[in-house]
């Protein structure tokens, strides 16, 4: 009986001429005048509020961290008068040249860059606006994710239930209150996340308008221009963060699973029949023939054909797009050294999988418990794995089991619905963040927070839906009703606390930093970073421990020795001063992308003022190798030349 159950849901759905063919530019009815008769649309503009507001400690924060270096020092947003628009889209984020021989990363994001620089045009840097444009972008994308939760739990359903709407309620209620979102809201550069995320969802709401959705069936007719309108909605995903991409994936997947209800394991076998036609030719419900799906495949229904026609359009804009945009980076050299990431440059392929794969472990922990949260992972924080053996690699099989079980529940599974919802919220989390695991690309960090941004729209999805699964059927309706949204505020209050106190951690630097160590004390930068925030005299003790920190941390920390080099000078010991910067000069190096010649010219300026020119006049030339140009060098070379007496 359930096998004939399914083969019904299976079928051609087909729909009669006298179809109001506008029908197909509706939002579609799984999640539209069914559910609004439940919970209606106001409740949007409540989510929307509540996102704002949960923020709006955020707002008086200063540029911190890669604010400054994205948004301060990039004249592709302060020097608009200078830089044109197409400037904008021919450097990196940061404001630099494409194809230079050293790059930060390999960031494309003109969109984002766009924005920072019309708020720059209109308001200047007051940092006031910049974060309330993050909280409005926040917001809509709240919105757009209770549309979306609601387009999926309607295509997971095969009947309609006011379950869907209270869950995908709760789904955006979670995704609006999860504290791992603090770092892509309160952090300015986050921006990125959230627009890529924006023009995401709007692709998927686009893509679903493109055909007539009807529950239990396949669609029969479409409108390719949806399709082109969803891909192109990608492309702006991808220039706006370059994770974006993976929407295509999600796209495919609602497609093909959830729209047209095919197995992800049959797809292999249609496009074999696309190879190999079949010479029969499947008959609808009315016994008549479809001549135009005979006569472009005789083996596959009209909805299968149709499904492969809208695939290949947004594949093939896609891939296209994709390719243009990988061209961009084809000269950049990106380097990556301990301080980013050290499974980098670990030798042996199994360790080095294993700690990436930790990584991942941490990403996943974050997720479901978002307790202690860091503005930076790297130069430290982690110790790396160095064997087999080491017992946090149960957290990472842990992972993989769970991974594992879920994908092949939702390909192998019984329960129809359970499949599909297990599929569909594993593809929102996984998809996402498959290019920044590390296991398929090198990337320059160990964790980021912001990256989970997105895919935690997945676990929030899930969360909602297994809870209201998991409370005791034998509940009246009433009070089952009573005790799912009373865990989902307590969920949601939890995380306002968590949030709240967030973000007054990111209104400084000096805060940022500091909160940072208090979760990651082996954490280098943190402590270089702190130390840069106080005063050379009056925390001149607190100073110098945490550059020392770092310094025992890291022995190759050229940034540390510079800084330490100048709270000596500033402190009357310019010859100590000087010592240490010859010893970072010696054996330190600078973080990835730092400068050495400032260093030399430390060094040579303290020589200078210790009266021992000859020295001086050499660490000069040394510099000036480097930098030919630098006006600082030539006269400091001039002065020093003045002294000794030459001409």
């Amino acid at each position: 009986m359930g096998k004939d159950k399914h083969s019904m849901r299976r079928r051609v759905h087909t729909t009669s001429h006298s179809e109001d063919p506008n029908n197909i530019n509706k939002i579609p009815d799984d999640s539209s005048d069914e559910q609004n008769a439940t919970l209606p649309n106001w409740l949007g503009y409540v989510l929307a509020i509540l996102s704002i507001a949960l923020y709006s400690g955020s707002s008086h924060g200063e540029f911190v961290f890669d604010d400054r270096v994205a948004i301060e020092d990039n004249p592709d947003v302060t020097n608009a008068e200078q830089r044109s628009i197409a400037r904008v889209f021919s450097n990196n984020f940061w404001g630099d040249t494409m194809g230079v021989p050293w790059a930060r990363h390999h960031s494309y994001r003109p969109i984002t860059v766009l924005t920072f620089r019309w708020q720059h045009m209109l308001t200047g840097l007051n940092t006031e606006y910049f974060h309330y444009g993050n909280m409005i972008l926040n917001a809509i994308v709240v919105v757009l994710f209770w549309h979306v939760a609601r387009l999926f739990l309607g295509r997971i359903s095969t009947t309609f239930s006011d379950r869907n709407t209270h869950v995908a309620f709760a789904a955006a209620l979670l995704f609006a209150f999860h504290p791992v979102h603090v770092e892509a809201v309160a952090g300015i550069v986050g921006r990125a996340d959230v627009m890529a995320a924006v023009f995401s969802l709007l692709a998927v709401l686009t893509y679903a308008r493109g055909f007539n959705l009807r529950r239990g069936h396949p669609p029969t007719e479409h409108q390719l221009s949806r399709v082109i309108q969803s891909a192109l909605l990608v492309g702006a995903a991808m220039l706006c963060k370059e994770t974006g991409f993976t929407t295509v994936g999600i796209l495919v997947f609602f497609d093909v699973v959830l729209v047209c209800d095919v197995q992800p394991l049959a797809v292999p076998a249609l496009l074999l029949r696309c190879v190999l036609p079949s010479s029969a030719s499947l008959e609808d419900k009315s016994g008549s023939k479809r001549q135009q799906s005979r006569r472009l495949h005789p083996g596959l229904p009209r909805y299968i054909i149709l499904m492969l026609t809208r695939l290949a359009v947004l594949m093939g804009l896609s891939v296209t797009m994709l390719y243009a945009r990988l061209q961009l980076n084809r000269d950049d050299k990106v380097e990556n050294d301990w301080s980013t990431n050290p499974a980098n440059q670990e030798p042996d392929f199994v360790l080095r999988t294993l700690l990436k794969t930790y990584y991942n472990a941490m990403h996943a922990y974050l997720l479901v418990w978002p307790q202690h949260l860091s503005a930076d992972w790297a130069c430290g924080s982690i110790p790396v794995i160095t064997s087999v053996s080491d017992p946090r690699n149960l957290s990472s099989v842990a992972l993989l089991m769970i991974l594992f079980a879920a994908i092949a529940y939702g390909l192998f599974g019984s329960a129809h619905e359970t499949r599909k919802l297990l599929l569909a919220t594993t593809v929102l989390t996984v998809v996402p963040f498959l290019p920044s695991c590390g296991l398929f690309l090198e990337v320059g960090f160990v964790v980021a927070e912001r990256l989970l941004y997105s895919p935690s729209m997945g676990v929030c999805l899930f969360a909602a839906a297994v809870l209201w699964k998991i409370l005791p059927k034998r509940l009246s309706h009433q009070l089952h009703m009573l005790c799912y949204w009373a865990v989902i505020f307590l969920l949601c209050a939890a995380g306002a606390k968590k949030i709240v106190s967030r973000n007054l951690d990111w209104n400084t630097g000096q805060t940022l930093f500091k909160t940072a160590l208090d979760v990651l004390p082996g954490n280098c930068r943190m402590h270089h970073n702190y130390a840069t925030t106080l005063d050379d005299y009056k925390d001149r003790e607190a100073k110098e421990f945490h550059l020392k920190e770092a310094i025992r941390i890291w022995p190759e920390y050229g940034a540390a020795y510079t800084n330490l080099g100048v709270v000596y000078a500033k402190n009357g010991e310019l010859e100590k001063g000087v010592d240490i910067w010859k010893e970072g000069l010696a054996k330190g190096r600078n973080v990835v992308g730092g400068d050495k010649p400032v260093t030399m010219t430390n060094i040579a300026v303290g020589l200078k003022n210790l009266g021992r020119y000859s020295e001086s006049l050499e660490m000069y030339k040394e510099a000036l190798k480097h930098r030919p140009n630098e006006q600082r060098i030539l006269d400091g070379i001039t002065e020093v030349q003045q002294a000794l007496g030459h001409t």
